[in-house]
């Protein structure tokens, strides 16, 4: 189900009056959606002309995809019912400005990057956060990075209860501040792309950064922490359960310059 700018749910033969958002709260475990006034995003054009949305879908499909940067502040929170797609040479600034996007792992994404984002807060609780309730058996992805992407965080958190981060191929990571916090992997690096830590923190249960083939990681400074656990937990390796700050393959690269690790 998608929201149009003109308040009109599709896809669900559900209509809104225009000027109202489905938003929501969490409750004993149950996600309760509810209306709300006003939009849940601001576009904010290169010529410094601005255009309110009532979901952060619609507004990124109004931007173009060759090169220039757009801008998009959150003004309220926004929960998923479909992922986030950013097409190749789409080049968006995400600023949080506090707020959350949420989603559950049904939409096995929150962001699909092919292009270029940067994430930006102004605050220390905005959020885009990916979890699995109840009967979700699928793995969710809070970002994944295709071959094409760069994504540039400075801010804000990354939460999952699988993947924080999924980067594939060539695609490129960058994280000057903010914190990722997972379950399962911080950051799962899948191919020859490369992860570059110059601040911030990741935070998980099981492995911090996995390094699965040819890629490179580069750490600057920065703080993994992993665990707490138990001997029944971990990731599994050769047969066996490890629990792991950074898992670096035989084909992969690992410089680390400064920074704590933790596990």
């Amino acid at each position: 189900m998608r929201q149009k700018n003109g308040g009109e749910y599709e896809a669900g033969y559900v209509n809104l009056p225009v000027g109202k958002h489905i938003s929501y709260k969490i409750e004993n475990n149950y996600i309760i959606n509810y209306l709300e006034d006003g939009p849940t995003v601001e576009l904010q054009k290169p010529d410094g002309t601005k255009e309110e949305y009532y979901s952060l879908n619609e507004a990124i499909k109004t931007v173009p995809a060759n090169g220039t940067l757009y801008k998009l502040k959150m003004v309220s929170d926004e929960f998923l019912y479909n992922n986030i797609e950013i097409e190749k040479n789409q080049n968006i600034d995400l600023m949080l400005n506090g707020k959350e996007i949420y989603g559950r792992a049904n939409i096995v994404y929150a962001f699909y990057n092919n292009g270029k984002l940067l994430i930006n807060d102004s605050t220390e609780e905005g959020t885009i956060r990916m979890y699995r309730y109840g009967s979700d058996s699928k793995n969710c992805y809070t970002i994944y990075n295709s071959d094409t992407g760069i994504i540039n965080i400075n801010g804000g958190k990354i939460t999952s209860s699988d993947y924080g981060i999924y980067n594939y191929g060539s695609g490129s990571i960058n994280i000057n501040g903010g914190k990722i916090t997972s379950s399962d992997y911080g950051i799962y690096n899948n191919g020859k792309g490369s992860i570059n830590i110059n601040d911030g923190e990741i935070i998980s249960k099981y492995c911090g950064i996995y390094n699965a083939n040819a890629g490179i990681i580069q750490i600057t400074n920065g703080k993994i922490d992993v665990g707490p656990n138990t001997s029944y937990d971990g990731i599994w390796i050769n047969s066996r359960r490890y629990v792991l700050g950074i898992y670096n393959s035989e084909t992969g690269t690992l410089r680390i310059i400064n920074g704590i690790i933790k596990s």
